[in-house]
């Protein structure tokens, strides 16, 4: 199928974010419709531009996590591991907010609260303060992207990190680490 000439661009486009690598799958899938693909990845654009890096995959990996979605899951470890987020953060990601402290547990928990019950407690939105929209906005393109590519496999070749394959392969591998059976000594990631 020819693609837009659009998501040809953004696809062509170097990120330092891929290293190295393309999500070959989500532009076939999202080339379907170029119109509304490339107003998807318009979203995802501002998302890189509009919140912090760190913000921004906690809630990438948390919305992968919850939806399991294999997919963006084996995309977004690549991203963060290492250079946003810790081999064991990202473990704990899966995990949940009670994993974590402070904000990075608050952003956690607005996640699971809007992708369960479609809102946030008055806590949760007095917590994440200005950043409330932000953090609806990116679950809710994340869950978009999670049900876009639903069924779809990781990109071929793309090794997945070791301990982190999957969002349950990535709750053992938390568990582990929290109960002292696994000295947290993360594989490279390139």
């Amino acid at each position: 199928m020819a693609r837009h000439s659009k998501l040809v661009e953004r696809e062509a486009r170097e990120r330092a974010e891929w290293k190295g690598e393309r999500p070959r799958a989500f532009f076939d899938t999202v080339s379907s419709n170029p119109v509304i693909g490339d107003g998807l990845c318009g979203l995802c654009d501002a998302l890189l531009a509009g919140m912090p890096a760190r913000t921004r995959e906690l809630v990438a990996l948390r919305v992968s996590a919850e939806l399991d979605s294999a997919y963006a899951w084996h995309g977004h470890v690549r991203i963060a591991c290492g250079v946003v987020l810790s081999w064991e953060e990202i473990a704990a990601v899966a995990a949940g907010p009670a994993a974590f402290a402070g904000y990075d547990a608050i952003v956690l928990r607005a996640v699971d609260e809007l992708l369960h019950s479609g809102s946030l407690r008055d806590a949760t939105r007095s917590a994440l303060g200005t950043d409330e929209l932000v953090v609806k906005i990116a679950t809710g393109t994340y869950w978009t992207v999670a049900a876009v590519i639903a069924g779809v496999e990781p990109e071929p070749g793309i090794a997945p990190v070791a301990g982190l394959e999957s969002p349950d392969r990535a709750r053992l591998t938390y568990a582990a680490i929290a109960s002292g059976f696994v000295r947290a000594d993360p594989p490279s990631v390139v």
